[in-house]
């Protein structure tokens, strides 16, 4: 059985960790793991939900809004990417994982501009067989 406790802590602190030499100053991460059977010892895949203030330049026309959050959230996939959980619930660097990871979805935002940036976005990951 894994310990998914343990697994979404550690995995956390990695994002935390390499977050802050970005734009991203994570508030919460959290980590929903789907298991593919009753032991939960393989995973099906798994989504991270993260809320963050983003410390980039946004636009407030909203044109060029909806662009810089699209490049935003793609460049919070990329930092989500670094570390992933396998099949078998190791954290190993994507390079040598076979992990896929879906378009952000945004849950919520609180802006105003020039003065509150806070997102939440999540990103399902998945396994390629």
């Amino acid at each position: 059985m894994i310990n998914e406790d343990l697994l979404s802590e550690k995995l956390r602190y990695l994002i935390l960790m390499n977050s802050k030499s970005t734009q991203f100053k994570i508030e919460d991460v959290y980590v929903e793991i789907e298991y593919l059977n009753q032991e939960h010892t393989k995973i099906g895949n798994y989504e991270v939900d993260v809320r963050f203030d983003y410390e980039g330049v946004l636009d407030p026309d909203m044109s060029t809004f909806t662009y810089q959050v699209q490049i935003m959230s793609e460049k919070m996939g990329d930092l989500l990417a670094e570390y992933v959980i396998t099949e078998d619930g190791k954290i190993v660097s994507n390079t040598e994982g076979n992990v896929t990871i879906g378009e952000g979805m945004v849950w919520k935002m609180d802006y105003r501009a020039d003065e509150l940036h806070y997102f939440d976005l999540s990103y399902r990951f998945g396994y390629d067989n």
